[in-house]
């Protein structure tokens, strides 16, 4: 008995985290695409060769605010502004996976240039994110035309984790073709999930060698999670570019 209402006074206060701080949902949970709404007009995606998710990452050093999306190309911005309701976007970099397939292609045209416009930067997103049960998150996103975004998050890790995350940094954010580790605690092992909670990539942690390479991870964001001599499980959110 003690237990489940220990239980339910955790997920009262999770409750209550995601209603009253928007900024820490949008960074702190992983949004996959469902489907588009341009002019009016339903707009979706196959899986297929190329495509295996769909989504947008939002990261922070505290200063600095990134955003990427990603169909199998992707693109990465720089956000001017961000706050409870809306951010701007500055200038565009685009990575490129050399997907070709058509229908990749026409996804990622109304992804990219139809709904967030990245050859014209500078413009104003507004969102709200809504819970909808069982931790799942249900975040809309809209552009200056009144398209639509609309996406489905679920924490993996969970917001006290990341909380906890004091001692444990990783550079350059976003990340091309390396990252680094750095952290005040004695790390023994190294693991990486993807937004879907997937492992990607597991190591022991080499101090001398503090750096990763990530050629072969997709563009998309990605957990670090690092454990110490104490056993302690520090986390990390980095994007690949």
């Amino acid at each position: 008995m003690k237990k489940a209402t220990a239980l339910l006074i955790t997920v009262l206060i999770s409750l209550n985290v995601f209603a009253q701080d928007p900024i820490k949902e949008l960074y702190q949970n992983n949004w996959l695409l469902g489907y588009l709404k341009i002019n009016g007009e339903i707009v979706g995606y196959s899986f297929n060769s190329e495509i295996n998710s769909v989504g947008i990452g939002f990261d922070t050093d505290g200063t600095i605010y990134w955003m990427g999306a990603w169909v199998c190309n992707g693109i990465t911005t720089e956000l001017l502004t961000v706050d409870g309701s809306s951010f701007s976007t500055t200038e565009f970099e685009i990575n490129s996976n050399e997907c070709n397939l058509p229908e990749t292609l026409a996804f990622e045209k109304a992804y990219f240039e139809d709904f967030f416009k990245f050859d014209d930067p500078g413009h104003v997103f507004t969102y709200t994110i809504e819970y909808v049960g069982n931790n799942e998150l249900e975040m809309i996103i809209t552009n200056e035309d009144g398209n639509q975004a609309f996406y489905g998050g679920k924490s993996i890790l969970g917001v006290d984790d990341f909380e906890s995350n004091t001692t444990l940094s990783v550079f350059p954010n976003p990340v091309t073709n390396n990252v680094n580790i750095a952290s005040e605690a004695l790390l023994q092992s190294i693991r990486i999930y993807d937004i879907q909670g997937s492992e990607v990539y597991a190591t022991q942690f080499q101090p001398g060698n503090p750096t990763i390479n990530t050629e072969a991870l997709k563009t998309g964001v990605y957990f670090l999670i690092a454990e110490s001599d104490t056993g302690q499980q520090l986390t990390a959110k980095f994007v690949k570019k």
